[in-house]
């Protein structure tokens, strides 16, 4: 309706606008209607309940009735604000790669949390050292002079031609020169062009889209003003001049995050293999369903000296020392050890063979898979539900055998009685039982291991 009204202003048809205007009031009537009436039926009140307990022939009070839902309404609230508030403080105190804080200077070793660029070998568990650290505003500078000069050689470069880039181009193929000049017709119209830069060739390389001269990046660093080293300046400068027009823009979100979030430098980092990057803001969340969704934005980075096996998960690391000395579950050694890049750049400490633990389940998967004509039948539920009801009832019978052999002594000390346990955490004496007194085992009071009975 709103297009036609448009059409008949635009041929100034305003003898059909009259009844299209009155169409149009009853339409909205109409709506503002069927809206009350959802309204209506959507909210519980004393006489909608009476309604649909009389249709259904029911015989109770509509009072009792809307207390109970107002008071379910009221749990459901609460329910909601304890499960929200759980979800965020395992996310970001347990689950969350990310610290809430970092603290680094230059020199300090760091590992990269976040897959950078695959391509680049920029991974999760990348280890490199931090040259400096750029102010948040001067980097910020340096992107719109880039994205400046940009907008400018777009301008120049109209014509569309292109010199010293001869490719053979299959029909339906894009060149490297095309993917820059569709990055160029992307870029934003509301950034002003720098000053000109009068006889400053720029070259348009197949490679890398467009790579400015030196005289360039020479008067981009005058413009701006860079307050680091020189050789500094001229790293951050060819790390921003590598980037795409789209990977510029998202740069710019995340300097907008940075000073909102009151953030002054990201760190230039230079790693293993020799990329330099500043490292910027990344995302990192975690959906809880029915609760919502847990964010925090942050420098994907931390010290690399030392991180627990569990951390390490998914991780590729450059050199690597595992310590193998606490491996509690299965396959916890080969997720430590297959963490490194090669044999060479890692060493193992503490090895033994009672460290190395393999699910009984993958056993059997491999058991099935390598005998002929064997098809794998993993365990249903019903068999693992059985198994665990299994496991609790002889825990349970050796636990009755436990106290009747051990429930009545008393603490050599004290005489209180004594309790009998076993250890559940996960270390080396995890299963075993023991004797204490309930007033602690300083001293002299009694605590000791004792052997399990054969059930």
């Amino acid at each position: 309706m709103e297009e036609k009204k448009k059409r008949l202003l635009k041929d100034e048809n305003y003898e059909e606008l009259i009844p299209l205007r009155t169409q149009q009031q009853h339409l909205e009537k109409e709506k503002n209607t069927i809206e009350l009436d959802v309204k209506t039926k959507s909210t519980i009140t004393a006489s909608t309940i009476a309604d649909y307990l009389n249709e259904r022939k029911i015989t109770l009070s509509p009072d009792i009735v809307l207390h109970k839902c107002k008071a379910f309404q009221r749990q459901l609230k609460t329910d909601f604000k304890t499960l929200q508030e759980h979800a965020q403080k395992r996310f970001f105190e347990k689950d969350c790669r990310v610290g809430k804080e970092i603290v680094l200077k230059a020199g300090a070793q760091v590992m990269l949390l976040y897959n950078l660029d695959l391509l680049l070998k920029l991974a999760n568990g990348s280890r490199g050292i931090v040259l400096c650290c750029v102010p948040v505003s001067e980097y910020r500078k340096c992107l719109l002079e880039v994205m400046a000069s940009r907008v400018e050689v777009r301008k120049n470069t109209g014509t569309g031609k292109e010199g010293g880039c001869d490719q053979v181009v299959k029909p339906g193929q894009c060149t490297e020169t095309q993917r820059t000049r569709n990055n160029l017709e992307n870029l934003t119209t509301d950034i002003k062009p720098a000053a000109a830069h009068s006889g400053n060739n720029t070259d348009v390389n197949s490679g890398e889209g467009i790579s400015s001269s030196d005289t360039n990046t020479a008067s981009i660093t005058e413009r701006v003003k860079l307050s680091l080293e020189p050789n500094l300046a001229k790293k951050v400068l060819g790390v921003i001049e590598r980037m795409s027009t789209e990977e510029l823009q998202k740069e710019q979100r995340k300097v907008d995050v940075a000073e909102a979030s009151n953030l002054k430098e990201f760190p230039l980092v230079q790693f293993r293999e020799g990329q330099v990057r500043v490292i910027t803001f990344q995302l990192f969340d975690k959906e809880f369903k029915g609760c919502g969704t847990a964010k925090r934005w942050q420098i994907p980075l931390s010290l690399a000296w030392a991180i627990t096996i569990h951390k390490s998960q998914g991780m590729t690391i450059d050199w690597l020392r595992v310590n193998l000395g606490a491996c509690f579950s299965p396959g916890q050694a080969y997720v430590a050890c297959s963490r490194g890049r090669d044999v060479d750049s890692i060493v193992v400490e503490q090895f033994s063979e009672y460290q190395i633990k393999t699910s009984e389940v993958v056993k059997r998967f491999y058991a099935q898979m390598h005998e002929r004509g064997a098809d794998y039948h993993p365990p249903t539920w019903m068999e693992s539900l059985a198994n665990f009801e299994e496991s609790a009832a002889s825990e349970a019978r050796l636990r009755e055998s436990m106290m009747r052999c051990h429930g009545e002594r008393t603490c050599q000390l004290c005489g209180s009685l004594c309790r009998v346990n076993i250890v559940r955490k996960k270390t080396a004496n995890r299963g075993k039982w023991f004797v204490s007194c309930p007033r602690g085992y300083r001293n002299g009071h009694t605590w000791e291991w004792v052997v399990a009975l054969p059930m």
